[in-house]
C-alpha cells in the first residue's frame, strides 16, 4: 500500500486553505477501495502529491518548479495534483488544464477539478430525463475569442438555443447559481468552449446535471478513463456550424447522456472522485519509467523547447505584451477571467 504525503505550496488562494482537510475528509468517508494510506510526514511516505496552486504558471515561478523536482529521490516520488489554468507540466500528476501540446502521457494525467465552483450542483440528482427545452445552451464569460464569437452568433438568436453572457467571475449569489443549474437542465447539450484554459468547469457540471458536453476547445485532453462516448467535440474551426452538428447528433442522444450519466457515477461522483484520483496518481507514479528522475525533470525544465512550448522565451513574451497593447488600442472586447 502506497503511502502518500499531502502539501501545498505556502502561496494560496484563498479557496485553497480548507482543501487539504477537505479532500482527506471526502475520502475518509468513500465508500470506493484504496490502495494507499496518508503519513503525517514526507519521511515516511513512498509520494509527496503537491495541490499545485492556481497562483504558479509563468517563467518566473521557476524557482518554486525547482524546488518541487529538488524533493524527488530514488525511493521519493513527487507529484502533483494541478488546479492551474495554463500549467507547465513541470512535474507529473494529475492536470486539470494541461494543453494537449504539453501533455506528456508518460508523465501526465488528465483529471477535472476537485472542487465544484457552484457548490449547489452536488444537491441536483443527475438522473436521466430526454425532454429538454433548448438544443444547446452556454452561460459564461467572455474570456476567449471562441467564447466572443459565440455571445455575437446566438445571444437572443433564438427561442430553442439559450446563450447568455455574464460578466461574472466566481462571485454568483445563489438565485444565479441555481438558475445556471435550471438551464443546464433544461437544454439537450451544453457548449463547453475553452476559455482561458482549454478546461472548463461545465465538463463536469453538465456530466454531473445528466447532460450531454459539447467540448469547443482543440487542445483540450479527454479524461484520463478508458471510456470515450461520453461527449460530442467540435473543431473550433467549426463554430460555425454548431446548430447543424447537433441537430445531426440528436438521433444518438440518448445513448450519449446513458454514458454521461454512467460514466460521473462510475468515476466522477462527488463521494468518490478524490478517492480515484489518488488511485489514478498510484497507477501514474507505478508506470514512470526508471529514467525519469530529479536529473530528468531538471534537465526538461531548463531546456528550450519547455521554454517554448510554455511561451516563456523572450520573444514571445513581448510578442504578448505587443498583443495586449493592440488590443487595448483597438478597443476591443476584453477577455475576462473564465468562469
Amino acid at each position: 500500500m502506497k503511502r502518500i504525503f499531502l502539501e501545498q505550496p505556502k502561496r494560496l488562494n484563498s479557496w485553497e486553505k480548507g482543501e487539504i482537510h477537505r479532500i482527506l475528509s471526502k475520502i475518509a468517508k468513500s465508500p470506493h477501495p484504496k490502495s494507499y494510506t496518508f503519513v503525517d510526514s514526507k519521511d515516511k511516505a513512498d509520494l509527496i502529491v503537491i495541490l499545485e496552486s492556481a497562483s504558479f504558471k509563468c517563467h518566473s515561478d521557476l524557482d518554486y518548479y525547482r524546488g518541487m523536482i529538488d524533493q524527488w529521490s530514488n525511493d521519493k516520488m513527487v507529484l502533483v495534483i494541478n488546479y492551474e489554468d495554463a500549467p507547465p507540466g513541470s512535474l507529473p500528476g494529475a492536470y486539470s488544464s494541461l494543453e494537449s501540446f504539453r501533455f506528456d502521457p508518460v508523465l501526465h494525467i488528465s483529471w477535472p477539478h476537485m472542487k465544484f465552483p457552484n457548490e449547489h450542483i452536488v444537491e441536483f440528482n443527475n438522473h436521466i430525463n430526454s425532454e429538454h427545452a433548448f438544443l444547446f445552451s452556454f452561460v459564461g464569460s467572455s474570456s476567449h475569442p471562441i467564447r466572443c464569437k459565440l455571445f455575437d452568433m446566438y445571444e437572443d438568436k433564438s427561442t430553442n438555443i439559450f446563450v447568455k453572457e455574464i460578466k461574472k467571475w466566481y462571485n454568483h449569489d445563489i438565485s444565479e447559481k441555481i438558475s445556471y443549474i435550471n438551464v443546464i437542465k433544461k437544454s439537450a447539450f451544453v457548449l463547453c468552449p475553452r476559455g482561458i484554459a482549454s478546461y472548463s468547469h461545465r465538463i463536469l457540471e453538465v456530466l454531473a446535471l445528466g447532460r450531454v458536453p459539447v467540448i469547443i476547445a482543440d487542445d483540450w485532453v479527454p479524461f484520463s478513463i478508458e471510456e470515450e462516448d461520453y461527449y460530442i467535440r467540435i473543431p473550433e474551426k467549426d463554430i460555425c456550424r454548431i446548430e447543424e452538428i447537433l441537430k445531426e447528433e440528436l438521433h444518438r442522444y440518448r445513448q450519449l447522456q446513458f454514458n454521461s450519466h454512467e460514466i460521473y457515477n462510475k468515476y466522477f461522483r462527488d463521494d468518490i472522485r478524490h478517492t480515484i484520483a489518488f488511485e489514478k496518481l498510484v497507477e501514474l507514479s507505478e508506470r514512470i519509467p526508471i529514467h525519469v528522475d530529479r536529473k530528468f525533470l531538471f534537465d526538461r525544465l531548463r531546456s528550450n523547447e519547455f521554454h517554448r512550448i510554455n511561451g516563456w522565451l523572450i520573444g514571445q513574451r513581448f510578442t504578448r505584451l505587443l498583443r495586449r497593447r493592440w488590443r487595448q488600442l483597438q478597443g476591443l472586447r476584453p477577455f475576462r477571467a473564465s468562469s
